[in-house]
């Protein structure tokens, strides 16, 4: 069988993960630590085995992550035309529910798979086939008393025989035919018997002259117990009889007195119980219709009652949409009620506010020029460009102003120091030329140093020549005349900036002489009024709307307070309202009322016309259910129904009173001849012969038993002196517990043979061979271990297990380092898995981790046995380790992916 699919529903950390793409020889799944590798090496053992019970302490790996608990395998057989199979198993008793279906619709049931996998047990597959580390390392998982049969029994030729058991066997057997001393072995049992037998063959023959003579007297004495029976007999037949009569005599009597007063009623008709509870229904139907009807009538007459007592004011129903009008406006009324006083100081003191601040602006300003006032937006921009203009003007006018008072102050200055000679303004400038030329010259040729000291000769000479020259001269006075230009210009472009400013504001209807800061103050003072003006206007609304709600509200009031019929309590509008919205409430609630007992008092009018015609027809019915019986009232057909009760109980009496005599004495001509008897006697004659009997019978019983003592006691004197045929008997017991005797040694001396066998086949086995699960180990193990070691030696009937080198030493499992012995656990487990395919249905062979103690030459070794082990069956191994994963596949091993929800 080898793994295609793997299907977890809900297992430990897994919900709803699947492992797909499994093919045949050598497979790898890399996964980290807490990846669930474990979990699903348990998961595969589980599902082909088992979920453990809860009484057990195995974890159950419950489904952290949801899911239901369990999944399925999906698998292929050895044989290549079977079906593919998929086997499902979910929690439950018994290890859970196994599902085995095959690809063609066929359904396998557990037995019928566990015989196809080779009846394989848990035990076997979880310390062979799927394997962790833990296992590995444990040694005791190879010395199960199933594996090492197997192993034996393998190497011995016996298939799955186990050679301890086929001993064990022929041991038990030879026991329980025979053991020195013993007492329940089946020699030892017949020869006990046989001793036994032929003790009483003797005692037998010695006996056998008082036989005849015991014998004569005691048929004598059994004839006597014979007559003596048949006396006996006869009395106690009598003494039954007349014990029935005396027992029976009361019934006879009641029976005959039941029949005498039965015959004036059998002419009266049978009135059963359920025709009295018949009448007692209609007569209760009669009378809960009366009540009902009477109930209904009062019912009426008390509405009537209510309805006269009703009484309101139909003015309120005429105006009940202004009443809920005014109550709708009654909160309106009162928040302008509070609230209107409030406003107008607000108004009022707005208004004085405003026209305060309108003075502030100008006696030219009035509150119809401040509401008029607005600035399109193209005005905005021309007054901001105009505005923009201005203080450029200012900054330019400004710059000049101060550029030409910088130069006359640098001018008088330079007036202040001494000249110095021409020569030194001529030299200055010869330093300037030859500067130059030597920055030309240097850069055209690449020169960058001497180039950089030229520029700086040169910059050094002009310096020379500016500063050291005269400060007076035709150059300074023309710097003075540009400047004062230049001032001049800006002086007359700022005035016309100023003029043009000026000219926009008259335009726009504000004072000319108005600075920018001023305007824009000016402005928004004006934007703000207009705000405060809005506020007024809107209030003033508001005031007004307030003034008609209170008008309107009152003016309704009064309306309404016309047409009632009573005037309101108070004068005060709203309590008025509330008052009026009230009484309306009332009026309302006495109008539904009044509906309601109307819409009543129909009803119960038509109920009891209902009950009326229902009362009278149910009359009509008694008065034909008491014809039917041939009476008028009720009484009569009561005291009928008695009558006929007394003949119903008179015919039980007579039926019981019959059935009991029939039980005692039988039916027909006996119970006839009975009661002739009990009419011709009495029970004073019929106990003087009960009398009489009883004493003959105790006297005929004394003489029984007396004769009984004897004929038992010389029974029991036979019985010890037994006759000739006894001891024929005896003799042909004694020759059968010799036969049986003679077979059972025969039985025993075939065991014994049989054990001497296999001790001879065990001894030769032990010095020539050894197990073909231990060659098959070998070579693995010499595999792993590069050669080291060539040779396995497992003695049979032992646990111990040894190892031999190249050098021809030995060694025991515990002179080896942990790795080794791990590799040589594992060459075990594949030489086991090696045997056992050649007579069973191949199994997937799962390894968690089994190479982290294996150094790296080794780890090589034993991935490549993994790899050469796989080619004719399929190997799944599981790592945590890159380095691990890339030997197998170097190996050629199918890399594994694990699926979990919501992955591709």
């Amino acid at each position: 069988m080898q793994l295609r699919e793997i299907h977890i529903d809900g297992f430990g950390i897994f919900a709803d993960a699947r492992v797909r793409g499994l093919a045949p020889g050598l497979n790898v799944l890399y996964g980290q630590n807490e990846f669930g590798k474990t979990t699903l090496l348990e998961f595969i053992r589980r599902v082909l085995f088992g979920f453990p019970s809860r009484a057990t302490s195995a974890n159950p790996f419950p489904p952290l992550r949801g899911g239901k608990y369990g999944g399925r395998l999906v698998c292929r057989m050895r044989e290549p035309s079977a079906p593919e199979l998929t086997i499902s198993r979910t929690s439950g008793k018994g290890g859970g529910p196994l599902t085995v279906h095959a690809a063609n619709g066929v359904e396998m049931s557990e037995s019928e798979f566990s015989a196809s996998l080779g009846h394989v047990s848990d035990e076997l597959y979880r310390n062979v086939f799927a394997i962790s580390l833990q296992e590995l390392q444990a040694a005791k998982q190879l010395q199960g008393e199933e594996l090492r049969s197997r192993i034996y029994g393998a190497g011995l030729g016996l298939g799955e025989v186990s050679i301890t058991d086929l001993k064990k066997f022929f041991a038990e057997a030879a026991e329980r035919l025979y053991k020195p001393r013993g007492s329940t072995q089946q020699m030892n049992v017949l020869a006990s018997a046989l001793v036994d037998v032929e003790r009483r063959i003797r005692e037998t023959a010695r006996l056998l002259g008082q036989y005849d003579a015991k014998k004569e007297e005691f048929d004598r004495y059994a004839e006597d117990e014979a007559r003596l029976r048949k006396i006996q007999g006869g009395l106690q037949a009598e003494q039954r009889s007349l014990e029935r009569q005396s027992s029976l005599y009361g019934t006879f009597v009641g029976l005959r007195a039941a029949e005498d007063e039965l015959k004036p009623l059998a002419r009266l008709p049978d009135i059963s119980d359920a025709s009295l509870d018949e009448l007692r229904k209609r007569q209760q139907s009669i009378l809960s219709l009366e009540g009902k009807l009477q109930e209904t009538r009062d019912q009426r007459a008390g509405r009537q009652s209510e309805l006269d007592h009703l009484a309101f004011d139909r003015a309120l129903l005429e105006h009940e949409s202004d009443i809920k009008s005014l109550s709708r406006s009654l909160a309106q009324y009162r928040d302008a009620q509070r609230d209107l006083p409030l406003r107008v100081r607000e108004q009022d003191m707005a208004r004085e506010q405003t026209r305060h601040t309108i003075s502030e602006l100008g006696e030219d300003w009035s509150e119809a020029r401040v509401r008029s006032f607005a600035l399109t937006t193209e005005q905005r921009d021309t007054l901001r460009r105009t505005e923009d203009n201005l203080h450029s003007c200012e900054k330019a006018a400004e710059k000049a102003a101060d550029r030409l008072d910088d130069y006359r102050n640098q001018t008088r200055a330079s007036h202040a120091r001494p000249s110095l000679p021409t020569t030194y303004r001529v030299i200055g400038l010869a330093v300037l030329g030859l500067g130059a030329v030597g920055c030309v010259y240097s850069a055209l040729n690449g020169h960058v140093i001497p180039a950089i000291v030229s520029g700086v000769a040169g910059a050094l000479g002009v310096v020379i020549a500016l500063s050291l020259g005269s400060s007076s001269g035709p150059l300074r006075d023309r710097a003075v005349e540009q400047l004062t230009v230049e001032r001049e210009e800006n002086v007359r472009r700022l005035a016309e900036a100023q003029s043009a400013w000026s000219s926009y504001l008259a335009a726009l209807g504000l004072t000319p002489s108005l600075s920018p800061d001023a305007v824009t103050d000016q402005l928004q003072s004006l934007s703000a009024l207009q705000q405060s003006l809005r506020t007024i206007d809107e209030r003033a609304s508001r005031i007004e709307g307030m003034r008609a709600v209170m008008k309107a509200t009152a003016d309704g009031l009064a309306r309404v307070e016309a047409s009632l019929s009573e005037p309101l309590p108070t004068t005060d509008v709203a309590a008025g309202i509330e008052a009026v919205d009230a009484r309306l409430d009332t009026a309302q609630e006495l109008r539904v009322r009044k509906d309601s007992l109307l819409r009543e008092m129909k009803q119960l009018e038509g109920n009891a016309a209902a009950l009326t015609a229902n009362l009278s027809t149910e009359r009509v019915r008694f008065a034909a259910f008491l014809s039917g019986f041939g009476v008028t009232t009720a009484e009569e057909l009561v005291s009928l129904h008695g009558q006929s009760t007394r003949a119903r109980t008179l015919r039980a009496d007579i039926r019981n009173a019959t059935k009991a005599i029939q039980a005692a004495v039988g039916v027909g001509a006996p119970y006839d001849e009975f009661l002739a008897t009990l009419q011709s006697t009495n029970p004073e004659a019929v106990r003087a012969r009960l009398d009489l009997v009883v004493t003959e019978l105790s006297d005929v019983t004394e003489k029984l038993e007396s004769t009984i003592r004897l004929t038992t006691g010389l029974d029991r004197d036979l019985s010890t002196l037994k006759s000739s045929e006894d001891l024929l008997k005896l003799e042909a017991e004694a020759e059968t517990l010799r036969q049986q005797l003679r077979d059972a040694h025969r039985e025993w001396l075939r065991a014994q043979l049989a054990l001497w066998a296999i001790d001879q086949a065990i001894s030769k086995y032990e010095t020539t061979r050894q197990p073909a699960v231990i060659r098959e180990a070998q070579s693995a193990f010499a595999l792993m271990t590069g050669g080291k070691y060539q040779t396995l030696i497992s003695p049979l009937g032992s646990d111990d297990l040894r190892v031999r080198d190249t050098d021809g030493n030995d060694r025991g499992i515990d002179e080896m380092s942990r790795g080794t012995r791990e590799q040589l656990y594992l060459s075990m487990r594949l030489g086991l898995i090696e045997q056992y395919e050649r007579n069973a249905e191949p199994l997937p062979v799962i390894m968690d981790d089994i190479l982290v103690n294996f150094d790296d030459d080794r780890g090589l070794q034993a991935v490549r046995a993994l790899a050469a082990f796989a080619r004719d069956r399929q190997v799944i191994v599981m790592t945590c380790h890159q380095n691990t994963l890339g030997l197998y596949r170097q190996a050629g091993a199918t890399e594994l992916q694990l699926e979990r929800s919501g992955q591709p």
